[in-house]
């Protein structure tokens, strides 16, 4: 009778057991495909872990079926609807045991979502509790995470040295997990810190190292926003032209994801780059988008930073109304970002600045049409000088190499296309060590001064001289063929040669070396230096005080 009984029961339950394995694995496909298209198909990940969840329920998991709210939490973040995810944070929380990976991944997402809508205390506090669990779990995939996500939250309240940081102490763990993604994104973000305190040539070193490994990885979004945030960094050093190239590649490839935090904050950042460059035209489209797309996911940053570069178009536009309207705005969504207490914090780690940031608002507020205008005028003087302390060697006052590098691509990038002559000479000056070390370092630095003087007395006002390094100089000559170039770099070798430098020393003689190049045939301004610089060092090694081609 019992083998009667077992052969009865045996076949349901091993269709039992077969039909729980297939929708066990189903549940895992459906999470990881989930996983792989929040980035570049939000919609489609979101579908994907309703799915998920509906599966995990029926099956009695707890813990996937937290895993799998976490992942349509996620998917409404990337889509820009952060309450939505931020109910469904809560409800997992409920469902987690204290101090476990599983916890601090809710509390993770839900700092991520916090900080979206400009609740930085918050989303500082629930970080610092995930950096707490996972160092205690010695989970160093988990705490990396944790500092990079910290790194975000200074830098978006504007402490971008501890944002920094963070980031490098991140970057440094994800080197040790070798972790290729992750790496990547804390790179982009250690560029974006860079940035912020304007070490411009150190932020795109970083971006370019992100970038290659997003692309390497196919990784779209990545690449979008290492490309916008490199197009930020050359709009800084001078390189206009590769900018807004870089700028229209980055919103291509953010548009193709669908994700609109990425669109929004990118259309700000080229608003800004135009705005920069005095183009309120072409910046206003981006920022009325950026707008819009702040509204539709009550991204409260989002919509002030565009209310405030909107108050700059019109302002450049001379629209002041318009300008004083998009400015109170601004002030007003300010104020609620950084003053306004919801239920949902638990805590206050950073400082009450609401009666300095009240005092500030009513000042501005006073402020109207020529009043404004006056204020506004005031901004941009002050930006105006940093900008040019930032593109001037301090002690000859002519554009340094970083000034010199942008304008050089842009003009390159124009000859190119117009097929305009453009022609670049490189001098160098003979045997100045030996008059550092005969006459001193002072005498030195006059003789750089001068120099100086004289190469910009024999330039034209359209040609560009800087000091290139610590005794070149370079010269472009805008639409200028070799045959003249050549004439007006014989000119300024001559200057210099007869100038009466016994002014300065007794002993004083000074000649320089030049070597000369014309854009034709090469296909980057990088090769245009170089060969320039090989002529200069033919003119060294023939004797010197000459010119060659």
């Amino acid at each position: 009778m019992g083998e009667s009984f077992l052969s009865t029961i045996l076949p349901g339950l091993m269709t039992d057991e077969i039909e729980l394995s297939r929708k066990l694995k189903r549940l895992e496909q459906l999470s990881a495909q989930a996983q792989a298209a929040l980035s570049a198909d939000p919609k489609r990940a979101l579908a994907l872990a309703q799915e998920a969840c509906n599966l995990a329920e029926q099956l009695g998991e707890r813990e996937w079926l937290v895993r799998c709210a976490l992942q349509v939490g996620d998917a409404y973040r990337a889509l820009g609807e952060a309450r939505l995810a931020l109910e469904l944070y809560r409800e997992a929380l409920g469902q987690t045991e204290r101090a476990s990976a599983l916890q601090a991944d809710v509390l993770h997402a839900a700092a991520v979502a916090y900080d979206s809508q400009g609740a930085y205390e918050l989303a500082l506090g629930q970080m610092i509790e995930v950096l707490k669990i996972r160092q205690g779990l010695g989970d160093k995939t988990g705490e990396a995470r944790a500092l990079n996500s910290i790194g975000v939250i200074f830098a978006r309240s504007g402490d971008h040295e501890q944002s920094l940081y963070y980031y490098e102490r991140a970057l440094a763990l994800q080197i040790e997990l070798g972790d290729t993604l992750n790496r990547a994104i804390a790179l982009n973000n250690v560029g974006i810190a860079r940035k912020n305190l304007a070490r411009y040539e150190a932020a795109c070193e970083a971006y370019y190292e992100a970038l290659a490994l997003f692309e390497g990885l196919n990784h779209t979004l990545g690449q979008g926003a290492a490309t916008c945030n490199l197009a930020v960094a050359y709009g800084k050093q001078g390189r206009h032209g590769e900018a807004e190239q870089l700028f229209a590649r980055s919103l291509a490839l953010v548009q193709a994801t669908g994700n609109r935090t990425f669109e929004a904050e990118g259309r700000l950042d080229v608003g800004d780059f135009y705005l920069r460059l005095k183009r309120p035209e072409e910046a206003l489209p981006h920022l009325a988008r950026a707008l819009t797309l702040g509204q539709e996911m009550a991204a409260k940053p989002a919509q002030y930073r565009a209310q405030q570069a909107l108050a700059q178009a019109y302002e450049l536009r001379g629209e002041f109304e318009a300008a004083y309207r998009h400015l109170l705005e601004y002030h007003r969504l300010e104020r609620e970002v950084f003053s306004e207490r919801s239920e949902q914090r638990l805590q206050a780690l950073k400082v009450n600045f609401q009666l300095e940031q009240a005092e500030r608002d009513k000042e501005i507020y006073r402020l109207r049409n020529v009043e404004l205008k006056q204020a506004l005028e005031t901004l941009e003087r002050q930006a105006k000088l940093l900008e040019e302390q930032a593109t001037r060697d301090p002690l000859t006052g002519l554009y340094n190499r970083r000034y010199l590098d942008g304008v050089l691509s842009e003009e390159f990038a124009r000859t190119m296309r117009y097929q305009h002559p453009l022609s670049l000479a490189i001098a160098d000056i003979d045997f100045f060590k030996r008059i550092n070390d005969r006459l001193s370092h002072a005498v030195g630095d006059e003789v750089l001064r001068a120099l100086a003087g004289l190469f910009v007395e024999n330039t034209r006002t359209v040609d560009v001289v800087a000091r290139y390094g610590g005794e070149e100089f370079v010269v472009m000559f805008r639409n200028t063929e070799l045959e003249q170039a050549a004439l007006a770099a014989e000119k300024i070798r001559q200057a210099i040669e007869l100038h009466p430098w016994q002014g300065i020393h007794p002993e004083l003689t000074v000649t320089v070396s030049m070597g000369l190049a014309s854009s034709n045939g090469f296909a980057h301004y990088e090769q245009l230096l170089n060969a320039a610089d090989i002529n200069l060092y033919q003119a060294k090694h023939q004797g010197k005080n000459r010119v060659r081609l």
